[in-house]
């Protein structure tokens, strides 16, 4: 967002940009330890224990242990006569993960999280340490920022000339000594008796308006804000991008990692906090984005990341998509809007949320993504405090995003294409081997409304009784939260011995 309103203009150099924790209970909520107080799962909860585990499956009959010491000679039986008929075992493969990265660039994004450190330098230091984390390495990551230059206005201005007739570049305001920040060209623009002066920025947080020359002091948490500078160049007036389509093109095209991220990495580098916060537009732009790319990439799992600092402020005009105001009430449900769509469109495209909010932005910012998170299909966002020690907001951001990592991969797997041809989808198992040495059949259910609360269980994406040709396996979402609980579990599917219902037919 622009230089908020509770920046002093010409007044005591001190300004209030205090930061604390904020968020609710439904949500992630980052402390100190860095560690979200919740997940998001988006299905039935399950822990490894009710999920999968040595009596995990039992149905009116137990499915067979597949090797290892078996807990009984039926279960020995059935074990042997299961390894006997197996015809091809091959090593899950899961479908690709793809996160296309709507990241906040609007001027709070300079407010200090540490000693000549900003929200915008923590960031993206976070982002940078993601794409290069060997953990991410097969992930694509793509990345735009709102807000963007609309049409017709210069990325920076020097002069007012340079907006168009009628324009301003934010280079001087009216020295009233209120809280509020009225751009102006003359002084006939400002109240009677009030001039229009040269703005300044203080030197470590360009989101506090100051009298050049003069010291800025501390801000809130302490943390020095440097004299003020004047600007020499800045931004023109209702220069943000509100059309959609504008955000649907990438600055970094989504790609798998590592090799993108030198890319990522630059890109980052080449921007910074300026403007106002459209994200109606941002969001509609990242998830049509998001769904061209999984409509051209079969197979792959596709979500949106919206990365912000504040509460939504700008919607598109509907006569000429310029931005506007609008009340908060009426952005929120827009933007909620948007991301409900995209989870309910085809291809489905969730949209996780990410709020990094000092205190005057954390409760409308908070409620924001709080509906965003519920329509995109995410249930909650993760909401960090930039409270604590310097790094810590870099380090609680990239937590959150280890946390979509982990939970947006999709628990579907690739069907195996056996040496003979198609496969025989009535002769297909899974078998999970846990890192813990649980070595089990996951059973098969006909369609995701079968799948049991605590028993878990399979089922393809098309059912093959029905005449359909599957594509994937996908796991019921109490199986999928013990997968993902276990990292150095395996799973394997085997082609060539009857598949093994979560309960037999009678």
């Amino acid at each position: 967002m622009r230089p908020r309103a509770h920046c002093r203009v010409f007044g005591p150099a001190t300004v209030a940009v205090a930061v604390v924790a904020c968020g609710t209970s439904a949500n992630h909520n980052f402390g100190e330890s860095g560690n979200p107080s919740g997940s998001v799962d988006g299905g039935a909860s399950g822990s490894p224990a009710s999920g999968v585990g040595n009596n995990a499956f039992a149905g009116d009959a137990a499915p067979p242990v597949l090797s290892g010491p078996p807990s009984t000679p039926s279960d020995a039986s059935l074990g042997d006569s299961f390894v006997s008929c197996a015809k091809d075992t091959q090593r899950g493969k899961e479908l690709p993960l793809d996160l296309y990265v709507m990241l906040d660039t609007s001027g709070s994004m300079n407010d200090l999280v540490g000693p000549q450190r900003s929200k915008w330098n923590a960031v993206s230091a976070a982002i940078a340490a993601f794409v290069n984390d060997p953990g991410s390495a097969g992930i694509g990551v793509g990345v735009q920022y709102f807000p963007k230059t609309a049409a017709g206005f210069p990325a920076s201005c020097t002069t007012h000339a340079q907006c168009g007739a009628g324009g301003a570049c934010l280079l001087s305001i009216c020295a009233d000594g209120s809280s509020q920040i009225t751009p102006c060209i003359s002084d006939l623009d400002c109240l009677p008796f009030v001039r229009c002066a040269p703005m300044g920025v203080c030197q470590y947080d360009h989101n506090v308006i100051c009298p050049p020359g003069a010291p800025c002091g501390n801000d809130m948490n302490g943390f020095a804000l440097g004299v003020c500078q004047a600007l020499t160049t800045s931004a023109c007036l209702g220069s943000d991008d509100c059309v959609a389509a504008d955000y649907a093109t990438p600055a970094v095209a989504i790609a798998p990692l590592p090799g993108v991220a030198p890319a990522v990495v630059a890109s980052l580098g080449s921007h910074g906090p300026n403007g106002a916060t459209p994200t109606p537009a941002a969001l509609q732009g990242a998830i049509d984005n998001a769904k061209a790319y999984a409509m051209s990439h079969a197979g792959h799992t596709v979500v949106v990341v919206l990365a912000t600092d504040g509460a939504p402020n700008e919607i598109p005009n509907p006569a000429d998509g310029t931005c506007m105001a609008a009340s908060q009430v009426v952005i929120d449900a827009e933007v909620a809007r948007i991301a409900g769509a995209g989870l309910n469109g085809t291809p489905s495209i969730k949209t996780f949320g990410i709020g990094v909010f000092t205190p005057s932005d954390a409760p409308a910012g908070t409620v924001a993504l709080n509906q965003i998170a519920a329509a995109g299909g995410t249930t909650a966002p993760f909401i960090i405090d930039t409270a604590g020690a310097m790094n810590s907001v870099e380090q609680k951001f990239l937590a959150a995003l280890n946390m979509i990592r982990g939970t947006a991969l999709p628990c579907q797997y690739q069907i195996p294409v056996p040496a003979m041809g198609t496969p025989d989808y009535g002769k297909l198992n899974v078998h999970y081997t846990g890192g813990s040495g649980a070595d089990l059949i996951v059973p098969y259910v006909e369609k995701s409304g079968d799948c049991d609360a605590k028993l878990g269980g399979w089922y393809y994406d098309v059912d093959p009784a029905e005449g359909g040709t599957p594509m994937t396996i996908n796991v019921c979402p109490t199986t999928c939260s013990t997968l993902k609980s276990d990292p150095a579990g395996k799973v394997d599917i085997v082609l060539g011995c009857q598949t093994q219902p979560l309960r037999p037919p009678r």
